[in-house]
């Protein structure tokens, strides 16, 4: 007797001819929930609202060709995980493989194939497609359980350290040890800010960002406590040109992002470490903050474009940084932007007065 609640998962076929469609609704119907499409157009419209665990594509359509459909749902990191494949009557050169698997395919079928042969291919990338959802959401959940918990443990040791201090101001010798103990809870307090930063980390939906409160914000206290991050960490910088503008933001959200940034941009500092500045100036529409340096370099950033975690040629050092940066900007429907001069590298994004 099969359970009411038994998961279906869910192939899409986006496919011109009506024939193919039939078929895959005839061959999959019966192990998967089955959702066709005839044109690309069709696809994007439903895109938003799809959970599936395969797209398979044809190649050669009227209003699209299935490369650029490919490149567009790559774009979407909603479908990092999900496999997509060509089903295609196109020539299967060399050529042919190597530009579906650069566009994000994982594999390519001519049409015709065999039934037998087209139906092993989706059931093996279907099953590792669950195979990979069930291992990050795994690790997503020994993450946060560790986060808690090591949060707790924090907590614990900085109270524990601010009570050794307080007593030790009534004590004969009140200043011995005090340096190396505000080390400590300086240490402390930095892991724990770092600790409350892992959730936006691990986001991996629209969904899951819509979990983030935000609240009208005044401009110069995000300022302020970027400031604060920056100057613990050590890094060199001072405020400038700073509007009153009210944001509507997740307020520590948005100031850790500004940090992370800083810190990303003092790490490819190419010589002398001077000073970051940085700016948050009002338009009619937006405010715009903006952090500028001079001796600035990473090659992984180029003019006017999306920069993205996945995109660009990080360090493992710098992966941390701009991960956050990226999803903090997104969650305040932002992109991260460069403007170059002989003297300076700005890097900045751009908030609706009215956003969130």
């Amino acid at each position: 007797m099969t359970s009411k609640n038994t998961f279906t998962a869910t192939i899409v076929f986006v496919d011109d001819e009506e024939f193919i469609l039939n078929m895959a609704k005839r061959l999959f119907s019966g192990k998967f929930n089955v959702i066709t499409y005839k044109s690309p157009t069709q696809l994007q419209n439903d895109l938003g609202h799809l959970n599936p665990a395969l797209f398979v594509l044809d190649w050669l359509m009227p209003e699209m060709d299935g490369l650029s459909l490919c490149r567009q749902i790559r774009e979407n990191h909603q479908f990092d995980l999900v496999p997509i494949i060509f089903f295609s009557g196109i020539e299967p050169s060399e050529q042919n493989i190597i530009d579906s698997l650069d566009a994000g395919a994982l594999s390519f079928i001519p049409k015709p194939s065999a039934p037998g042969f087209l139906i092993s291919q989706i059931n093996a990338l279907v099953s590792n497609y669950f195979k990979s959802v069930f291992y990050t959401k795994q690790r997503e959940t020994i993450l946060s359980v560790a986060r808690h918990d090591m949060a707790n443990f924090m907590t614990g040791v900085v109270s524990g350290v601010e009570m050794i201090k307080m007593k030790m101001s009534y004590s004969p010798f009140p200043n011995e040890m005090t340096d190396e103990i505000d080390v400590i809870l300086s240490s402390a307090e930095k892991l724990k800010k770092i600790l409350e930063d892992i959730p936006l980390l691990l986001t991996n939906s629209s969904e899951e960002l819509k979990e983030f409160n935000f609240e009208p914000v005044p401009v110069p206290m995000i300022i302020h406590d970027a400031m604060n991050f920056i100057s613990n960490s050590g890094i060199e910088a001072l405020s400038d040109h700073i509007c009153d503008n009210i944001v509507t933001c997740n307020r520590n959200i948005l100031s850790r992002a500004i940090y992370y940034l800083s810190r990303y941009i003092y790490d490819n500092l190419t010589s002398t470490k001077e000073k970051i500045i940085l700016k948050a100036e009002s338009d009619p529409e937006f405010i715009k903050f903006s952090l500028i340096a001079a001796n600035f370099h990473d090659s992984s950033f180029k003019q006017n474009i999306y920069f993205t975690s996945t995109t660009m040629n990080f360090t493992e050092k710098g992966i941390l940084p701009i991960t956050y940066v990226e999803k903090a900007l997104n969650l305040h429907e932002s992109i991260l932007e460069m403007e170059n001069n002989e003297i300076s590298t700005t890097l900045f994004f751009k908030l609706n007065t009215t956003a969130g």
